[in-house]
């Protein structure tokens, strides 16, 4: 009996031993495909090219009249309409919001056209997964602007 007692702890600790490297390598693997599965996509943010917009500083609807550009009146003010685009890089999707980015404001005129806020100036006219286009109607001082959206990696 002591004989066989001792023939199955020297079988029995190869085999625990080996369960448990099993267990401990399933275990490690579990959590690492858990980690990659759980990671973050690559985002950023795709801008498109810069546009200037027409000098309109205290410029009102009766003076833009005879403009030789399109234009637009709001709330007596006068506003160069421009075109915005934006478009993504091979391998990217839009995942965001669109938006006006000022590049360059002049004595804080891109505060005051308030695009965020001005849904009858900044009007999204196509979207699809690649490509963003905006119209956008400026006023005040002259300022440089571009669209700018989330895009995600695939």
């Amino acid at each position: 009996m002591k004989l066989l007692i001792l023939l199955l702890c020297k079988i029995a600790k190869p085999i625990i031993v080996v369960f448990g490297v099993v267990i401990l390598v399933s275990f490690t693997l579990i959590v690492n495909k858990k980690r990659a599965l759980k990671s973050e996509p690559e985002t950023r943010i795709a801008y498109g090219p810069s546009v200037v917009t027409h000098d309109l500083h205290n410029t009102n609807c009766v003076n833009c009249n005879g403009a030789r550009f399109e234009h637009g009146c709001f709330d007596k003010w006068c506003f160069g309409k421009h075109i915005l685009t934006v478009h993504t890089d091979a391998g990217y999707t839009f995942t965001g919001t669109p938006y006006v980015n000022c590049v360059v404001d002049n004595q804080g005129s891109c505060a005051w056209n308030n695009f965020a806020g001005a849904k009858d100036r900044f009007i999204i006219t196509e979207r699809d997964d690649n490509r963003i286009v905006a119209t956008v109607y400026a006023g005040s001082r002259q300022i440089t602007i571009q669209l700018a959206c989330e895009e995600t990696k695939n």
